[in-house]
């Protein structure tokens, strides 16, 4: 009998011994787990940031072969850039305000909704019925000081291209001397003519 009570006390030793290594190898599992976990999270993150600088090289990609199409010597003013290059100028760095936003709206619209004189074209808040086209297009209406600070950014991102006119209301002037460039089609024309 003493033979199998050692034989049961050196199997409970075993048994003891079994659990204790079961715990610590389920430690240690549960570590490299948590450590699977944390590696599984870095590439996560690694993934997104390579996916944003895979975004912005083709950004910079998109912009030099806009400047491979105009390399002519026409330079694009801030607004131009933004209608021609972006498909939404609001997407542009340069398009940063709201009035901003308005200037390229109306920019984009500008032939259609302006009037020829004998010195270029022009769009009279007044005379163009400039906050009904604009309303109707874009379902936002618009008080004059708003036009007025659209058509003075116009002005800015325009590079001076475009005028703001004050005489008998707000006015966007193009002088006949002056293009605006607001299609991928105008800018290789343009590149071509130079």
């Amino acid at each position: 009998m003493t033979n199998s009570k050692a034989d049961i006390e050196a199997l409970s030793d075993l048994i003891e011994k079994q659990q204790t290594q079961i715990e610590e190898q389920q430690k240690q599992i549960e570590s490299q787990a948590e450590r699977l976990k944390e590696l599984e999270d870095n590439c996560t993150l690694r993934e997104s940031r390579i996916n944003s600088i895979t975004r912005s090289l083709d950004s910079i990609e998109d912009d030099i072969d806009s400047l491979a199409v105009g390399a002519g010597n026409v330079t694009l003013s801030p607004i131009e850039n933004a209608i021609v290059k972006y498909n939404d100028p609001e997407k542009s760095d340069f398009i940063k305000h709201q009035r901003d936003i308005r200037a390229a709206r109306i920019i984009l619209n500008f032939s259609k909704w302006s009037s020829k004189t004998p010195g270029g074209s022009k769009l009279n808040v007044k005379n163009n019925n400039l906050k009904t086209l604009y309303e109707s297009k874009y379902g936002e209406h618009l008080a004059s000081t708003q036009i007025g600070r659209a058509f003075r950014a116009a002005v800015d991102l325009s590079n001076g291209k475009f005028e703001h006119r004050r005489k008998n209301g707000h006015g966007l002037y193009l002088p006949s001397n002056k293009k605006i460039v607001t299609t991928e089609q105008e800018l290789r024309k343009e590149a071509k003519s130079t």
